[in-house]
This record gives C-alpha cells, sequence and structure tokens, in this order.
C-alpha cells in the first residue's frame, strides 16, 4: 500500500510538470518519502543527488 502511495505521488508529481495547476515539488518529495532511499526506484536519483552535493 505504502509503495502504491509512493508511486501516485510520484505520477502526481509527474504530471505537475506538464499542468502548471499542480505544484510538482511536493508530491515528487512526499512519493519518495514514502518509498524510502532503499526503493531501486530512487536509489539512483538519491546516488546522483549525493554525488551533485559533493561535487558543490
Amino acid at each position: 500500500m505504502q509503495n502504491a502511495a509512493g508511486f501516485l505521488m510520484i505520477a502526481l508529481g509527474l504530471i505537475g510538470l506538464v499542468l502548471p495547476i499542480m505544484p510538482t515539488i511536493p508530491f515528487l518529495l512526499a512519493g519518495v518519502a514514502l518509498l524510502g532511499r532503499d526503493h531501486p526506484v530512487v536509489r539512483p536519483f538519491i546516488e546522483r543527488l549525493d554525488r551533485w552535493r559533493k561535487s558543490i
């Protein structure tokens, strides 16, 4: 159930990229928070964010 809610939030965030009415960032953050850092879908994005943060 938690995975389904996480994917739903990420899907709503991606729809928000196209529709100017919907906010994007809150949905994406909620989806990542629901899925967790160790989920196979989220892990590559977290690793990329960590590398980007170290380069700054």
